[in-house]
């Protein structure tokens, strides 16, 4: 297709280039194909660039310095009952919140002995410190004189009950 600007001899000229058999590629503009820097590269740099928009306002600086935190949300007849994962946490550490419908889920991990602490040299370590901050909304309104929560082998357990108006319940027909 031609656009403004390009005149009948213009494609007459094309056309016999063409046709005398000039390599096509010359025709058309040339794109540099880099697999390096392919689309997934792109997409993986564009979730970094989101992650840092997201954790950082929180005081999260560094890549590894919070965790995500792995959770449930189950609802049973009178309550709410939200497991979340937090391994390595400790409850003096957790901070639990209820903000209308939203629960909040704080944790802060010690930061590992200091290199005066070590006898030896460290040569490898996958352990981390950090933060692990999480949220669920509840489909319902819950009693906050009820909540109850628990910690056992790393996952943090909350019971919320319903209020009345929340739980579910059987209407005749007549």
């Amino acid at each position: 297709m031609w656009t403004a600007g390009h005149s009948k001899s213009d494609r007459s000229n094309l056309t016999r280039t063409a046709r005398k058999g000039a390599p096509l590629n010359r025709l058309a503009p040339r794109r540099t194909f880099t697999p390096a820097r392919s689309g997934a590269t792109d997409l993986l740099d564009e979730l970094d660039r989101l992650r840092s928009l997201v954790f950082e306002p929180i005081g999260s600086t560094e890549v590894g310095d919070w965790t995500p935190a792995l959770a449930d949300l189950e609802e049973r007849d009178d309550e709410f009952v939200v497991n979340v994962e937090v391994p390595g946490f400790d409850r003096d550490n957790m901070k639990i919140e209820r903000d209308g419908r939203r629960l909040l889920v704080h944790a802060e991990r010690d930061e590992q002995e200091s290199e005066q602490e070590r006898e030896g040299t460290m040569r490898a370590s996958t352990r981390s410190s950090g933060h692990l901050h999480h949220e669920v909304v509840l489909p319902a309104e819950v009693d906050r004189d009820g909540i109850q929560a628990s910690l056992e082998q790393g996952v943090l357990t909350v019971r919320l009950p319903k209020n009345e108006q929340s739980q579910r319940h059987t209407i005749d027909i007549r």
